[in-house]
């Protein structure tokens, strides 16, 4: 069992939460001073690597500096992250919502909002607004009530094994990087589990080559380079996404890459180890998206982090000639086609002006053995050699 943000110790309290870290001296570093009533009551639940431990969580009070007080030091690393969470005894109110005791049916795996279309609040923090479109779970709009922020509440639909979930909770959990979606709310308690994280705008890699077509050849690298620098963090962290493809890559509306965001980590693998804690060797389940799955993983061999360089090679050829990289469609006919990397000059007509780096990396990422692929960090590099950013993904 689980618990974020959230932290359900009395559901029917609303709060806030502050993201903090915990000193040298045990106590609580805030960015700045909480805005809220002298002595008012606050739970400090902190981070801790996987999970939260069951003696995780403090309470405490808040002091009239805005300051947390607390009863004892921290016993915890230093620099540790961990959520001050304020309980409040009435609800903020936002105009135009229903009652607070309003709730969702998110049993439903295609209606998380009422087919009348009035607004509720979920957990007396989240205003929702509408459905987004999701293809393995119940994604909705929301706003948090707090401070009018657009996040994403997303719910795991019935049948789909909640571990994938927990996992998902897991991975972000240790990963805050620019480019990867941040994690902002979670509970597994419940009969159904859900996480919020940020609201981006803009649409995916997929989305965009659907809309669009074919990105010329600046725009892709820009996005390419992003993309990998966010997946060598990942790796730097223990963590494999194992199921990169266009559908899971946000672009984005800001320029630069800057608005870039990897999805969908539910079917990581954290240390070597995947949602139902087999290791990432033989007998390893397959699971995630056959025409990007590298060779090793379709044949449920020993998995690395090369075969998300794989994804990102596959993912780059679709983005510069906007269809997908192999024509099979079977298990057996698409490990065929990846027995050798990929032909560039064949597969891209345009493949001779593309500049060197980019050919190169499109061909090593793309070998069938994984020990002769770069790694995320390399690849990046190699990228970049022969490219200046051009001032937005978009062509």
């Amino acid at each position: 069992m689980y618990y974020g943000a959230v932290f359900e110790v009395k559901k029917e309290i609303p709060h806030k939460t502050y993201e903090c870290v915990i000193d040298n001296q045990g106590q609580v570093l805030l960015p700045h001073p909480i805005a809220c009533a002298a002595s008012s009551r606050a739970l400090v639940v902190i981070l801790e690597g996987k999970v939260l431990s069951s003696e995780s969580t403090i309470e405490a009070v808040i002091d009239n500096q805005g300051q947390v007080v607390l009863p004892h030091p921290i016993a915890c690393a230093p620099s540790s992250r961990a959520l001050v969470v304020i309980l409040e005894r009435e609800v903020p109110s936002i105009e135009g919502t229903r009652s607070s005791t309003s709730t969702v049916d998110v049993l439903s795996p295609t209606v998380a909002i009422s087919a009348s279309g009035d607004t509720q609040l979920w957990h007396r923090r989240y205003k929702l607004l509408r459905n987004l479109e999701s293809e393995m779970a119940t994604v909705v709009l929301a706003q948090r009530i707090t401070d009018g922020a657009l996040v994403c509440l997303k719910f795991l639909r019935t049948g789909t094994d909640r571990r994938i979930f927990e996992q998902e909770c897991r991975a972000l959990m240790r990963l805050q990087h620019p480019s990867i979606i941040s994690l902002i709310d979670f509970s597994s308690e419940e009969s159904t589990p859900w996480l919020a994280t940020e609201y981006v705008e803009g649409g995916t890699i997929r989305d965009y080559l659907e809309e669009n077509g074919a990105m010329n050849w600046k725009a892709t690298v820009e996005a390419l380079v992003v993309a990998l620098q966010a997946v060598a963090y990942a790796h730097d962290h223990g963590v494999v996404h194992r199921d990169l493809k266009p559908g899971n890559i946000i672009l984005g509306s800001a320029p630069n890459g800057s608005g870039l965001r990897l999805l969908d980590f539910g079917l990581a693998l954290l240390d070597k180890y995947d949602y139902s804690n087999h290791p990432t060797g033989i007998f390893c389940p397959l699971v995630g998206t056959l025409m990007y799955m590298a060779p090793e993983q379709m044949q449920g061999l020993l998995l690395t982090p090369a075969c998300d360089v794989y994804a990102m090679g596959l993912i780059g050829l679709e983005m510069l000639s906007g269809r997908a990289p192999f024509k099979a469609t079977s298990i057996r006919d698409l490990l065929i086609e990846k027995m050798k990397p990929a032909n560039v000059d064949e597969f891209l007509t345009s493949a001779r002006e593309l500049p060197d780096p980019l050919v190169e990396f499109l061909k090593a990422s793309t070998q069938y053995d994984p020990a002769c692929r770069p790694s995320a960090r390399e690849s990046s590099k190699m990228l970049m050699s022969g490219h200046r950013p051009s001032g937005g993904l978009r062509s």
